[in-house]
């Protein structure tokens, strides 16, 4: 998959506003945007949002829902209506809310939010809605080559120039779901197999711990 490296050339310098009462969230969200080119600012609440909109008129603000003094509802509400009496272009929100808390985005979209992003998010889908309300444009990295071995062709086969001993300790690795056992063990796999290594550790990553014992099984049982 193509990663976003950063902003394509000749865009306007496009301003970002991050609202959000949790520091470490706000802190998410301006390590993904700020190596990209984005002029990114915080906020910890509505009120603080209100300030910097006037001392920086972003042209994007990602508003989360729950917060103290003034919640994402009012200050969306008072952000898109102060736009309106200044004859200003009004700037997009997008709102951020839980997935616990879907039937709130109604509420957001009907208080003035132009979308809504359901947390936890990825960030492809970020960068995609803000592509979509700003037009943003990015450039990706070329797509990485593939390994010789993909994890989902993986078969019983490819585990078999390893030992007994070593396959049964996998196996139990797998089985009782100690992840860090299971890459220990990994490392013992001979270096001319490495694309053995690349596709156990992929499944590992994708916490399938589970394929990885089924294919072990046929073998052990086979020795019986």
């Amino acid at each position: 998959m193509q990663q976003i490296v950063a902003l394509a050339p000749d865009q306007p310098q496009y301003r970002i506003l991050v609202v959000d009462e949790v520091s470490e969230n706000r802190l998410l969200i301006v390590r993904l945007l700020k190596p990209l080119g984005f002029e990114v600012f915080e906020a910890e609440d509505g009120l603080a949002a209100m300030m910097e909109c006037d001392r920086h008129s972003p042209n994007l603000i990602l508003m989360d829902l729950q917060m103290p003094r003034m919640n994402g509802y009012e200050a969306t509400r008072q952000i898109k209506a102060q736009a309106r009496n200044q004859t200003q272009n009004a700037p997009i929100i997008i709102a951020l809310t839980a997935s616990a808390l879907r039937e709130e985005a109604q509420k957001m979209l009907m208080a003035g939010c132009d979308d809504v992003i359901y947390k936890p998010f990825q960030a492809e889908e970020l960068f995609s809605k803000m592509a979509t309300h700003l037009g943003v444009s990015y450039l990706y990295t070329a797509s990485a080559p593939a390994p010789s071995l993909q994890p989902q062709a993986l078969t019983a086969a490819d585990l078999k120039i390893m030992p007994e001993s070593w396959l049964q300790q996998l196996h139990q690795a797998t089985v009782s779901g100690d992840d860090v056992w299971a890459r220990e063990l990994i490392q013992e796999v001979p270096q001319a197999d490495s694309a053995l290594v690349d596709a156990l550790s992929a499944l590992i990553e994708q916490l399938r711990l589970d394929l990885i014992s089924d294919l072990i099984e046929p073998l052990l049982h086979g020795s019986d």
